[in-house]
């Protein structure tokens, strides 16, 4: 866990879990000028988030491949960022086995909301993982979900291995 710092470079770093249980590969808190930049995240529950006034973060390619042994279900999230009140830059990546891929949005399940407004997310892989639809589909998993205004999002691609999956949500 990085909290409270500033001007930090995570750059070529590999992070893993050996059994499926709830990690995250890394995980920021109230952090300034942070870059992600060119890590490996795999067999974790929360690839990267970022939470609370993180002014500057950019992720820009990462893999993130977040498939889970037989049985363990798919994870939660590839990259968050959330409870920020400045714009992030997310580009480059390639992110896979997640419910939500790419989530800028405080509260995904009741009322979407972000304040990171003019965010970037560009250029991006999301590959849904393979699932079931829920009791009453009324909660849907989302590969690119951004509750920001202002928002560039473009050049993303995004690969379908089951209809439930909503590909890219702006609210």
């Amino acid at each position: 866990m990085i909290a409270g710092a500033a001007c930090v470079r995570v750059s070529h770093c590999g992070m893993s879990a050996t059994q499926s249980l709830s990690f995250a590969g890394l995980h920021a808190i109230a952090t300034d000028r942070l870059s992600v930049l060119s890590c490996r995240v795999r067999s974790v529950t929360v690839g990267i988030i970022v939470q609370q006034r993180c002014e500057g973060f950019e992720a820009d390619n990462n893999l993130v491949e977040l498939e889970r042994d037989e049985g363990g279900g798919a994870a939660f999230v590839g990259i968050a960022y959330l409870l920020s009140t400045f714009p992030c830059r997310i580009t480059r990546n390639a992110v896979s086995g997640a419910l939500f891929g790419i989530l800028i949005n405080d509260d995904p399940f009741e009322r979407t909301t972000s304040l990171a407004h003019f965010s970037i997310v560009d250029d991006n892989f999301v590959e849904c993982p393979g699932i079931a639809e829920g009791p009453g589909g009324a909660i849907r998993p989302v590969a690119i979900d951004v509750a920001a205004n202002g928002c560039t999002i473009a050049g993303n691609r995004i690969g379908y291995a089951s209809q439930f999956y909503i590909g890219i949500r702006v609210t």
